[in-house]
């Protein structure tokens, strides 16, 4: 390994570890026995793991509830996008439409546009419908906010040779047959990376449920956290073994989004390299 490899493995190494310090402060003070919290000394090392503050924050922060109602919402939300953005992403990406270009540049200002005055108009609506305090109503609104998994999934359709289609054509296969046999398997990557970004996005959403939500048996786990830190201020451990026990789901569903995100460049360079050689 010469200098300049070194360099870098070093940097990434510190770049990982400062990035990663919050993660492991919170995993510290959760294993940590409450009594060792205050002491005047903080160990980064616990003299012992303790279980008492994830006990703690499971039967005071109605952990299970808040845990379910999240993954109804982030699911039903992604599936929703997913199902209503396809087609209108396929159409973006394999048909000439008038007027393409000005579509696909509204789209990006209505994702860069601020949410705040939408608010009004989204609980006016779920008044008039019966949906307040209902997780539908949260559900339907991040449904319908299919914009970055249109913009991922156009991309991923484009990445399929719109040569396969043709063939596919050729020999007989219908439009519908074509699109779910041929792009959508080749496409699947792309689409479930923006089926898991837009998971993530409803389960850390905090403004909808908070406008939406009021009952106890409804909350999500942003509205778990805020109200178990308005409850629980001076106790660090309960409220960081909460805040870690809610971020797990995310913990383990990133290394899939990176890996699903990464995978056609992989492929790429080992052929590159193969190639070379």
């Amino acid at each position: 390994m010469n200098r300049f490899s070194a360099l870098h493995v070093a940097t990434l190494v510190c770049a990982a570890l400062f990035l990663a310090f919050p993660l492991i402060l919170v995993l510290v003070v959760t294993l940590t026995p409450p009594a060792e919290l205050f002491d005047s000394v903080f160990r980064l090392i616990p003299s012992k793991i303790s279980l008492v503050n994830i006990t703690t924050a499971i039967q005071r922060g109605h952990l299970l509830t808040c845990l379910k109602n999240s993954f109804v919402l982030a699911f039903l939300s992604a599936s929703i996008g997913i199902v209503i953005g396809f087609p209108a992403a396929y159409m973006l990406a394999r048909y000439k439409l008038p007027h393409k270009a000005l579509i696909l540049s509204l789209l990006l200002l209505l994702r860069l546009m601020p949410k705040m005055p939408a608010m009004a108009a989204y609980y006016h609506l779920a008044s008039i419908t019966g949906l307040l305090d209902h997780l539908i109503a949260v559900v339907l609104v991040r449904g319908g906010g299919v914009l970055l998994a249109l913009w991922l999934m156009k991309a991923a359709i484009e990445s399929v040779p719109l040569s396969l289609e043709r063939s596919a054509l050729l020999d007989g296969f219908s439009r519908l047959q074509v699109m779910t046999q041929v792009t959508i398997r080749l496409s699947l990557p792309g689409i479930a990376t923006a089926f898991l970004l837009e998971f993530a996005s409803a389960w850390n959403s905090f403004l909808l449920p908070l406008l939406f939500l009021g009952k106890a048996e409804n909350m999500t786990v942003s509205l778990g956290i805020d109200r178990f830190l308005s409850e629980n201020a001076l106790e660090p451990g309960p409220l960081m073994a909460f805040a870690l026990l809610v971020s797990l789901p995310l913990l383990i569903l990133f290394p899939k989004i990176l890996s699903m995100t990464l995978s056609p460049y992989r492929h790429r360079l080992s052929r590159r390299s193969t190639c070379k050689q």
